[in-house]
Formats: structure tokens, C-alpha cells, sequence
């Protein structure tokens, strides 16, 4: 994707499409044209980094458009992927765990961090202790086993136990390419 655009970080809580999610979007872009505008809100990309890609590879010039100035871009971002997007309950505690650390734009009315978190879990359909398990493995995981969660391959549970029983992220990244079992198998011998 260009990078002469600023994303937004409320929109980069949301994973990007999968390969195969994003081939079926930049087909149906080159047969049918783009359907949805691109969304920007103060220079920053808000919505449609999927889109915006697809229109670059292929050449087109795609639709923009402006969220007014007086409109929250977070709650714009959680409407729009929330209602088009079918995420795991792993991926929305992620998305929640990045937008309740939002230092502005944020939907909660203070700075305290508790509230952007009770906010974020009512928003995006999730308890604040997932959340919680979120953050710790955003914190502490490899960023592989964070991509994972983010991409719906691995349970989020699963991670946060993983990178509670080893902290070491080269370690949690090789039992993690060596499959699930392999992390299950390394949680078991850690609990003994």
C-alpha cells in the first residue's frame, strides 16, 4: 500500500484481509470497480486500506471521500468493521486492547485507561479480562504470535497462557511455526 498516507491507529486495530479475502476483493474491484469510497478524516486513512491496495495494483484511481471534522473517527472505524468484518472473539479482544490505548479520538470522556477499556468492551462485544489477556500477550508475545491472534489462526487463550508459561519470543515464535500441537505440548509441559 502507498505510503504517502498517514493510517490511523484506530483503524490499524483492525487486521488487514487474509490472501485469500484480499484476491477475492481485488477481483471483484477489477470486474465490478470499487463499490465503497475510501475514508480519510484529517489526513489520516480511517477506512479501506483493503481497497486502497487493490486500486493500486491495479492501476485504478480509487473513490475518496472525508469524515467530517466533528465526527469520531474511532467509533466510524468500530461501525464500519464490525458490521462488514465476521471477527473472532480473539481478534475483537485484540482490536479492543489497541483501541482502548488511544491517546485521542478515543470514545471514552477521560483519560483513564479503565474507561477507554470498559468502553472498548462494550463497543466491540467482549469482557474487559479478554482485554486484559489481549494487551498481555500484545505486550509480552512475539510479534508472530500477536499476527496470529490478530489473523484469527490462533485462540487467544492459548497465546496468553504460550506467553505467560515462556516469556522468550524466539521461543514462543518457534513452537508457534512448529503448529499448535507443538504449542499445546510446551503449555502441558510447563503446567507439570
Amino acid at each position: 500500500m502507498n505510503q504517502k498516507y498517514k493510517v490511523h491507529p484506530a483503524a490499524e486495530a483492525f487486521p488487514m484481509m487474509d490472501a485469500e479475502q484480499y484476491e477475492g476483493l481485488k477481483n471483484d474491484i477489477a470486474v465490478n470497480g470499487q463499490n465503497d469510497s475510501i475514508v480519510f478524516w484529517n489526513e489520516f486513512l480511517l477506512d479501506g486500506r483493503n481497497r486502497l491496495k487493490a486500486c493500486e495494483e491495479l492501476g485504478l484511481e480509487p473513490e475518496t471521500c472525508e469524515l467530517g471534522a466533528d465526527q469520531d473517527p474511532v467509533a466510524y472505524v468500530m461501525s464500519a468493521n464490525l458490521h462488514r468484518r465476521h471477527l473472532t472473539t480473539a481478534q475483537r479482544s485484540m482490536a479492543a486492547a489497541k483501541l482502548a490505548t488511544l491517546k485521542n479520538g478515543s470514545r471514552a470522556s477521560s483519560n483513564d485507561e479503565g474507561a477507554k477499556r470498559n468502553v472498548a468492551a462494550k463497543l466491540l462485544h467482549v469482557s474487559t479480562a479478554s482485554i486484559d489477556r489481549a494487551k498481555y500477550v500484545r505486550t509480552n508475545g512475539s510479534k508472530e504470535l500477536v499476527q496470529a491472534v490478530e489473523r484469527g489462526e490462533l485462540n487467544l487463550n492459548l497465546a496468553f497462557n504460550l506467553t505467560k508459561a515462556v516469556p522468550n519470543e524466539i521461543e514462543q515464535t518457534k513452537l508457534l511455526s512448529a503448529g499448535i500441537d507443538s504449542v499445546k505440548t510446551a503449555l502441558i509441559k510447563n503446567a507439570g
